[in-house]
């Protein structure tokens, strides 16, 4: 029987997050200003999300107090590495401001957001949009192309250079955060790459904005996955994926292995690229046993009779968490 000190833990951590979602839902039922897409949203897998999300920003409000949580800690930690920066003696300004309104070729605005801070120094600003990965995950990026790896690390890419965009600027920061420590991903729109991905970004966020406005809806997402992780699925959106055969597994045991299944899941085909390389490089060497420093291996023969394989149909079990995309780029 759980103590009397969590159950009043979860009873008003319960309590908290009912005001946090009746707070937001009140914001987006009583806007009034015009509804853009935003640059934390750059979404090149699927323009129709994109829409959907100006279309409903009700249904969009994640509901789960354990991403919510992570969420806050997300604004949390941009607002810690803020203040380290400060008592380090940094000229930090335009603290969570909205940036300039880029406009389309009508004229229209056609995508808004807010940067976490700029720092001024010897006279040049650079914007910096500081985010916190999972430390694994910390000690795997180190450069802007590092961040190509994962869906969710590109969109930082996309809101920075965004964000760069918006103010006329040429250089920016991603600063990473994981137990206490920094990291800083330098962004550059004076490289031909960027620019274009600028561009291509204001394409896709025009094109948004005049379906928005239009109350035409884009195509659907080309992967099905997209769709199936996608926050929409089944409420707003409604694409051509058959589920109606789906089997349901309450079981809470096997549920806690597939979260912590997806929680490992980036760093799996990292280490199995590692690993073919390992074998690789200690198998040609010829030797029973290798030393690399301090680290050692040891080479076993191992017989294998020879067999025919037989024609056969394999099952792929693919997974992936409803509504997850919306879990990575909060920070």
């Amino acid at each position: 029987m759980p103590h009397v000190l969590i159950e009043e833990f979860e009873k008003r951590r319960t309590a908290h997050f009912e005001q946090e979602i009746a707070k937001r839902e009140s914001r987006e039922k009583n806007r009034a200003t015009e509804r853009n897409p935003i640059a934390s949203n750059i979404n090149r897998a699927c323009v129709r999300e994109m829409v959907l999300a100006m279309k409903h920003p009700v249904e969009k409000i994640v509901r789960d107090p354990n991403r919510l949580e992570r969420f806050e800690d997300a604004v949390d930690v941009s607002k810690r590495t803020r203040r380290d920066l400060e008592d380090l003696g940094f000229d930090v300004t335009d603290v969570e401001a909205s940036i300039p309104p880029v406009r389309g070729h009508g004229g229209r605005v056609v995508l808004t957001g807010i940067i976490d801070f700029m720092i001024r120094l010897d006279g040049k600003r650079y914007a910096v949009e500081v985010k916190s990965p999972h430390p694994l995950l910390f000690e795997r990026i180190e450069t802007l192309e590092d961040l190509e790896r994962w869906w969710w690390t590109r969109k930082w890419v996309d809101q920075i250079i965004a964000y760069l965009y918006a103010h006329g600027m040429e250089e920016g920061f991603i600063l990473l955060y994981a137990l206490g420590a920094k990291k800083w991903i330098p962004v550059n729109l004076n490289e031909a790459a960027l620019l274009e991905r600028a561009e291509s970004a204001l394409q896709l966020v025009e094109k948004a904005a005049d379906a928005y406005h239009s109350g035409y809806l884009p195509g659907f997402a080309k992967d099905p996955d997209d769709c199936r992780s996608c926050w929409a699925f089944g409420t707003v959106c409604q694409p051509p994926i058959e589920e109606q055969a789906a089997g349901v597994l309450d079981d809470e045991e096997f549920y806690a292995i597939a979260l912590r299944a997806e929680e490992i899941k980036p760093y799996h085909s990292e280490y199995e690229a590692l690993w073919k390389r390992i074998r690789e490089v200690v198998k040609a060497t010829g030797l029973p046993r290798v030393l690399c420093r301090d680290v050692a291996f040891s080479v076993a023969e191992k017989p294998v009779k020879e067999y025919t394989v037989k024609a056969r149909v394999d099952r792929i079990v693919k997974m992936f968490r409803v509504g997850k995309k919306e879990e990575e780029g909060a920070a």
